[in-house]
């Protein structure tokens, strides 16, 4: 069985465009369209099918 694509959502907008921002420890992440910087982020199991639609 395949794994399922996990995508990075911004906690504070629900946007997907989420980069890695700082590495230490705990990391961080950064919202490029909020501008949200923070070691939280959502992610959320998708499927090839879902990916097609």
């Amino acid at each position: 069985m395949k794994k399922p694509l996990k995508i990075k959502i911004c906690p504070s907008c629900k946007s997907t465009n989420i980069t890695f921002f700082i590495g230490y420890e705990t990391g961080s992440y950064k919202c490029k369209n909020c501008h949200y910087i923070g070691p939280i982020i959502l992610e959320k199991d998708i499927t090839k099918k879902k990916l097609n639609k």
